[in-house]
């Protein structure tokens, strides 16, 4: 795997990543079925991508401002 992989930053669960064959797109999801906040990330074309989406956090917004 490229990245490592942060937890949900909501239940701190590890996530999943998938590739849908219908669509040929990597995305991310909390694997706690649990979690109220059932996060995931959709649509993107490498391990990768999906990767860095998922890991991009709020306070990483802050930095750039």
């Amino acid at each position: 795997m490229p990245d490592k992989l942060k937890p949900c930053p909501f239940c701190g669960e590890e996530p999943d990543l998938q590739f849908c064959e219908s669509t040929q797109e990597f995305y991310l999801e909390c694997a706690n079925p649990n979690c109220d906040v059932e996060l995931c990330t959709y649509g993107f074309d490498t391990e990768k991508e999906a990767i860095a989406a998922w890991n991009r956090r709020g306070e990483d917004e802050q930095k750039d401002i």
